[in-house]
Formats: structure tokens, sequence, C-alpha cells
């Protein structure tokens, strides 16, 4: 629940020294309907009876393993796949990387790709995003295909 609080730090009403509520700042209604969703995820169960795991945890601990072991989409589906079989039916585990990404997509976990070199030379991102070939070791930055 402290992550959801820390992506919408101003959904919560704190309470003043005089014991009374602090008026929240307001969302707009898209700022709301995502933290509704999150809260939901967070506390939904993954399955009727499981106490370790919210949708929301289940979801985070799978992609951090996603990230940490640098697995591909294709392998991740697969794997999420094999354990929504392994869980009892009525389970709420999404059924790919797509569906997993866009519930943590509202705590603000999002990426940039950036292409780099593939000797690792240099990273073409701001002003170098333009350039076809490494400066460094003149390597073509797109892939050849047949």
């Amino acid at each position: 629940m402290d992550i959801i609080h820390d992506a919408f730090p101003f959904a919560m009403t704190n309470i003043n020294q005089e014991g009374e509520d602090d008026v929240p700042t307001p969302m707009d209604s898209a700022e709301f309907e995502q933290y509704e969703k999150l809260l939901k995820n967070a506390n939904q169960e993954l399955y009727p009876g499981c106490e370790s795991f919210s949708v929301l945890t289940a979801i985070m601990e799978l992609m951090h393993g996603k990230i940490k072991y640098h697995m591909s989409n294709l392998c991740f589906d697969y794997f999420l796949g094999v354990f929504k079989r392994m869980l009892p039916m009525d389970n709420c585990l999404p059924k790919d990387h797509k569906h997993a990404h866009k519930v943590l997509n509202g705590l603000g976990l999002g990426y940039e790709k950036i292409h780099t070199c593939k000797n690792n030379c240099m990273l073409f991102n701001k002003e170098h995003e333009t350039l076809d070939t490494c400066p460094i070791c003149n390597e073509s930055r797109l892939k050849m295909t047949s």
C-alpha cells in the first residue's frame, strides 16, 4: 500500500495539529480512476484465500524477476502462462506482459527505450539520437536484415 501512497501522495488526507482533516489536493478524474484501480489491485487477493500476495504484489515480484534476470517479454509471457495455469482457476494473475505492465503504469514505473551501440560504446540519446552509426567504433546503429 505504501507504494500507492508514494505514487499518489495527494490522495492521502493528513490530520493537522488540531485533529481536523486537512483538505486533500484535488485529483482530476483520470488520476482518481488510476488510483482506484491500483487500490483495487493492492487489496485483491491473487486467488481466493491467498494471504501472501495481492494482485499488485504478485505482478511487482514477477516484473522484478523479469528485469533482474533480463527475461524477454516472450519468455515472461510463457512463464506467466505457466504460473497462471498452476494457480487455482479463479486467480487474478494477468495473462501476459502487456496486461501486467498496464497495472504498473499507474505507479509511474514507465521506461524509455534508448538504443545503444552493439559494442556498448555509447547510448544514442539526446544529441546522438539521430545518428545512424556510432562515432566511436563506426558500427551501424541499425540491424541488418537479409
